[in-house]
């Protein structure tokens, strides 16, 4: 598994520049109409690292890689090889991997404690105890239904995690969880289903 991240902010004009040039128009024309300046700027860098590094690994031009959309949105292409991107305000990953996979990343803020009863199971209420705690907690859950390709509708609760720190504890048996330390201001979470 491969992970690629960056501040969008502190990517070069003439880097993000090249990374839209790898965006097909339609694409890029979603974006435009859709998102703020920050966050065009961070999916573009998370879909032109994840391009570049297809790009690498399957031996087509990262212009030439045609994205086809699962039942909930989830991306994929028609090569064996698994990707997931995510960006939270100006930060953008990009995970690619042989097995099924999934990332999020979440600029730290101050969360909204009544979201945690929202999302928590019982147990898990008593884990988040902080921003950190509390984003810790939602990137595992999130990278768990982006890999398994059912995002946010596969329902938070459809997980449960027991620990936070040291090895990941989950309900999710087949898969692998870790975090990835990049940036001090926000969370990175990767879920990787395990071949059996």
């Amino acid at each position: 598994m491969e992970l690629y991240f960056c501040d969008s902010l502190k990517v070069p004009d003439e880097q993000f520049k090249y990374y839209e040039s790898l965006l097909p128009k339609e694409r890029l024309n979603v974006l435009d109409g859709s998102r703020r300046d920050m966050l065009r700027r961070s999916a573009v860098c998370a879909e032109g690292m994840v391009r570049s590094a297809l790009s690498e690994t399957i031996s087509i031009p990262p212009q030439k890689i045609e994205f086809y959309r699962g039942q909930h949105g989830k991306p994929y292409i028609a090569e064996n090889i698994h990707f997931n991107i995510s960006h939270s305000e100006n930060y953008a990953v990009a995970a690619v991997s042989e097995n099924e996979i999934g990332v999020d990343v979440e600029k730290i803020r101050q969360p909204k404690m009544r979201t945690a009863e929202k999302f928590c199971t019982e147990r898990e209420k008593a884990l988040v105890t902080d921003a950190i705690s509390f984003f810790r907690l939602w990137t595992l859950k999130e990278a768990y239904l982006k890999c398994i390709g059912d995002g946010i509708y596969g329902g938070l609760k459809s997980v449960e995690f027991s620990a936070l720190e040291g090895e990941i504890i989950s309900s999710a048996p087949d898969f692998r969880f870790e975090f990835a330390e990049r940036d001090s201001g926000c969370v990175i979470a990767l879920c990787e289903k395990i071949k059996g």
